[in-house]
């Protein structure tokens, strides 16, 4: 987080709003004003880590707890779990009562994941376990219940989400004394401006520059800009839909998905309206193709068959897969 979110945040907090926060490292100077100095005399530490596949979490309070304590693991892209770092807050965290934090839950029954800090009229919500609420983990109904029971703790009313971690590396850690707990009251630019030596420098510097790029203008031919090509996020998107599908072992909707983009890119390669493969665009697909009209007839019925199963096998969709990707190859 910048600076100016920082303290934007910390205002919009102490006026009464909620924010909740889940990372696996909390953002430093934003703990710097929340932490009391009569715990962290020296510095605020960050976050404590540990290794491993999977773990298991839970709530402390009666009413979000659940029965059985809910297991999370990461997934690598093949599907399978992989060793990785998992946070918690240390016990110095909650060094003092008059200050403490909220436990709120625990990772693997005793290490603190989840905690609440007041701040004004407001409150804090820390959470250092955001593999919770990945895709896949959500899509499993007690995964679900946990952050429904997570997010219960915001108050009614209008919800800003921030979707884009911002958190900077920690800096070294500095002693406390040397900055202030309060919001600054004017910044850099104001104070160099309040000192004539260095608000003269300041303009001298302005005009230099200033003479700079009207000289240099003048005798360099403007730079054309580079533009970035275009991305196409389909194939990104296709790919996770797909693997979600595959992890499911839902070979059925995976193939009626493919079946769908192929008919899209047939529409788009050969500027052909249809909304079928009947037999009459069955004929026109493999004029323009130059492909026999048995091969589009044997994808066409595999199709048929996928539709009107209930279960498909893994090797269906492997033949289903092939055929399509041999149909592409050969008109590259």
């Amino acid at each position: 987080m910048s600076e100016e979110d920082t303290y934007a945040l910390l205002d919009f907090v102490e006026r009464g709003n909620t924010a909740i926060i889940s990372s696996n490292s909390i953002p430093y100077d934003l703990m710097f004003h929340l932490t009391d100095s009569t715990c962290y005399d020296i510095w605020w530490e960050d976050v404590k880590t540990f290794s491993a596949d999977s773990v298991i979490v839970n709530f402390t309070h009666p009413t979000l707890k659940m029965d059985k304590n809910l297991p999370l693991a990461y997934f690598n892209s093949n599907g399978k779990k992989e060793q990785t770092t998992w946070t918690y807050f240390a016990d110095d965290f909650f060094c003092d009562e008059s200050y403490s934090p909220i436990i709120l839950g625990y990772l693997n029954d005793e290490l603190v994941n989840f905690t609440r800090l007041q701040h004004g009229q407001g409150k804090f919500y820390l959470h250092t376990t955001p593999l919770a609420f990945t895709n896949i983990n959500l899509l499993k109904e007690r995964n679900l219940a946990y952050a429904e029971n997570m997010f219960s703790h915001l108050t009614t009313g209008s919800i800003y989400w921030d979707s884009y971690s911002r958190v900077a590396n920690k800096p070294p850690a500095t002693n406390q004394n040397s900055r202030t707990r309060t919001l600054p009251e004017e910044n850099a630019l104001k104070y160099i401006l309040s000192q004539p030596p260095l608000a003269w420098a300041w303009y001298t510097a302005l005009g230099l520059a200033l003479l700079y790029f009207i000289f240099r203008a003048k005798r360099q031919q403007p730079i054309i800009p580079v533009k970035d090509p275009n991305t196409n996020t389909s194939l990104e998107f296709v790919s996770t839909v797909g693997r979600l599908y595959f992890l499911q072992n839902n070979h059925r909707q995976l193939a009626l998905e493919k079946m769908q983009i192929f008919i899209g890119n047939l529409k788009e390669r050969y500027r052909i309206n249809f909304s079928e493969l009947d037999e009459a665009t069955i004929k026109k697909v493999a004029m323009r193709a130059e492909m026999s009209e048995a091969y589009l007839e044997k994808i066409v019925k595999i199709h048929k068959n996928i539709k009107d199963s209930v279960f498909v096998s893994e090797n269906t969709l492997v033949e289903f897969h092939q055929l399509i990707e041999q149909f592409g190859k050969r008109n590259v």
